[in-house]
């Protein structure tokens, strides 16, 4: 660690990592002052230790920022490691711009339909950014550090209603994965699109928004033309009423036969690729 971080213990024998001038500087062990500490945090996984030996303390100033702005924003428990999280993405992203690599990210529009909150968090660490450290960060960032966010929430409180989602649409990507016999590419942009998709048909059923038009002509097309994903569609539809009590109307079980019929074409076409290569 450099000289501005300590590895301490409080008075209740708690062990914390401590931010502040010259407190890492005396030889161990000694007591911190207390004045020149201005950043704690407790609960810090020993993986992250390299990080605060070579990520600059102004990133994690900005960090710790962010983090208290969730705290507030946010309902429910964060991840307490989250600042960490949020540190090396930062420093990675400011690594990224000075080298002239850009990486768009997809979906933000979806990302701040649905997670609002998080979106304008990750609006704020741009700015933070742009104020702190004179550094203009290319907008696809907010969704990035947004999803920093929409983790934290998750692994901190394993019964939250985003959770709940979470499992639901393993239990769905499981589904479709063992009906229709392939392998979903959980890093690739068609699963993300497809999970998205997801999140906005359960979003509908939980707001009892579900769609409820006269019977489909184009479902019966669909059926006979694609069997084996309107067995499969069925079956998810039967997992989602399970939960949700919701009965799935003919419109929303065309919806999900077309996205999963989009997820089954991508994963064929990914593995006849793999193949031939």
């Amino acid at each position: 660690m450099n000289n501005n971080v300590a590895l301490c213990v409080d008075n209740h024998q708690r062990e914390l990592i401590a931010f502040g001038k010259g407190v890492g500087f005396p030889e161990m062990p000694y007591e911190v002052d207390l004045e020149k500490i201005t950043m704690t945090f407790y609960q810090v996984d020993t993986k992250y230790y390299d990080l605060i030996a070579r990520i600059p303390e102004e990133i994690f100033a900005i960090a710790s920022h962010l983090v208290e702005e969730a705290f507030t924003r946010l309902k429910g428990e964060l991840n307490p490691n989250l600042v960490f999280h949020l540190a090396d993405h930062i420093h990675f992203a400011l690594v990224r711009q000075q080298s002239y690599q850009k990486i768009k990210l997809p979906f933000s529009f979806e990302i701040e339909q649905f997670y609002p909150t998080e979106t304008q968090l990750g609006q704020l660490a741009l700015e933070l950014i742009k104020n702190k450290l004179h550094v203009t960060l290319p907008e696809s960032e907010v969704t990035a550090i947004a999803w920093h966010f929409i983790n934290a929430r998750n692994e901190s409180d394993p019964l939250n209603e985003e959770q709940q989602v979470e499992n639901l649409i393993r239990k769905i990507v499981t589904t479709v994965e063992t009906k229709l016999a392939i392998t979903i590419d959980e890093n690739s942009i068609n699963y993300n699109r497809f999970v998205l998709h997801l999140r906005y048909y359960l979003k509908r059923l939980r707001e009892n928004d579900s769609t409820k038009h006269e019977p489909n002509t184009f479902l019966d097309g669909m059926k006979k033309e694609f069997p084996e994903i309107y067995a499969c569609a069925i079956t998810v539809g039967h997992l989602v009423e399970a939960t949700y009590h919701v009965k799935t109307s003919e419109e929303e079980l065309l919806y999900l036969l077309i996205h999963i019929n989009r997820i089954y074409q991508h994963a064929i076409l990914e593995k006849t690729t793999e193949e031939d290569e």
